[in-house]
């Protein structure tokens, strides 16, 4: 399901599929921990604007926790995945998240039994760990800091008109 390190690469056979499971895991618990941290948060939030406009709780709550959840999930995938040399797109992560948090709201529209919720939290963790992980390739090149030339841009201000430059 994941990409496998071919043999030219500089990682290759046992190693690579080691520090792939690694990286797995810790992407996996820091997105279940900054999912629920930024969940609560959006849970928290969404129902304070429920109770505001309405007097009671609505549908704020459950768009506060599917954002927050979304957002954090993708948040620490992304984070533990670059944490361990990952050089999987934060774009493709969220993109996982995203779709993992539609696939969690249906079947908690299904089922709304504790254990359905604990599984549900887990799918946008594991959809944002496939993102990352499909979009990372063990052969591409991490990707140099350029170096700047020199460059003269204009500048002006309410009293002055002049340059400014990178030497």
């Amino acid at each position: 399901m994941l990409p496998v390190a071919r043999a030219g690469c500089p990682e290759a056979g046992r190693r690579a599929v080691g520090l792939r499971v690694g990286r797995v895991l810790v992407e996996g618990v820091l997105g279940l921990a900054l999912g629920g941290l930024v969940g609560a948060v959006g849970a928290y939030g969404g129902l304070n604007f429920d109770l505001a406009t309405a007097g009671q709780a609505g549908v704020g709550m459950g768009a506060g926790t599917a954002l927050g959840l979304g957002l954090g999930a993708a948040t620490g995938v992304y984070l533990g995945g670059l944490a361990l040399a990952g050089d999987g797109s934060f774009g493709w992560t969220l993109l996982g998240s995203t779709a993992g948090t539609a696939i969690a709201a249906g079947l908690v529209a299904l089922d709304n039994r504790p254990a359905m919720l604990g599984f549900a939290a887990t799918v946008p963790v594991a959809a944002a760990v496939l993102g990352y992980e499909l979009s990372s390739h063990p052969r591409r090149p991490r990707a140099s800091p350029r170096r700047e030339a020199m460059r003269v841009v204009p500048t002006f201000g309410p009293t002055s008109l002049g340059v400014a430059g990178v030497f």
